[in-house]
């Protein structure tokens, strides 16, 4: 199964579920685990580029799952934080991702499992070095 294929198949579920694509999810998630937080941190932490964490934000804020708190006094910086809608939204999204996950990994050893982990995670800190 090819990547893209993936994310449509995770992308699709999501949308049936609560109207959301993966981008607004990723943001979610992150919100979830970090509130207050602003766009470029979201950006940052989730590897998507500003525009498109903004984009997401701003359907976001229309549909009600999230809402904007300014920071500073010129009001060009917000931090964000899901509202009970978007909590519910999260709560659901996440038991979906899990699931997928777990129909993912289904029939792998343990011990399998283990060293894709350990190689992913390699990969992770190879590509951060070539990042600095």
């Amino acid at each position: 199964m090819r990547g893209s294929n993936c994310q449509g198949i995770t992308g699709a579920r999501f949308r049936g579920a609560v109207g959301l694509g993966i981008t607004e999810w990723r943001v979610i998630a992150m919100l979830g685990i970090e509130p207050d937080t602003t766009a470029q941190w979201v950006a940052e932490v989730v590897k998507l580029d500003t525009s498109a964490v903004s984009r997401a934000l701003k359907s976001l804020a229309a549909s009600g799952h999230v809402i904007a708190q300014e920071i500073g006094t010129g009001g060009r910086q917000s931090t964000w934080q899901l509202t009970d809608f978007g909590m519910e939204a999260h709560r659901r999204i996440l038991a979906i991702a899990l699931a997928n996950e777990l129909a993912r990994i289904e029939g792998i050893p343990l011990a399998d499992l283990g060293i894709c982990q350990r190689v992913l995670r390699q990969m992770l800190r190879n590509l951060a070095a070539l990042e600095s």
